[in-house]
């Protein structure tokens, strides 16, 4: 009985492992799309860009 216990607890913590929810994978497609160019004042004049 205990065996069959551990069991799935084993196979459901290795479950959760693999999910990703903290958005890693997202991240890292941004970051690979290494997309260059736009407006390089964003951060000075961001009151401009909101409105």
């Amino acid at each position: 009985m205990f065996c069959i216990i551990r069991k799935f607890i084993e196979e459901y913590l290795e479950l959760q492992k693999s999910k990703d929810h903290g958005g890693k994978k997202a991240i890292e497609a941004l970051f690979n799309m290494r997309v260059s160019g736009g407006k390089k004042d964003i951060s000075s004049n961001l009151d401009s860009y909101i409105y």
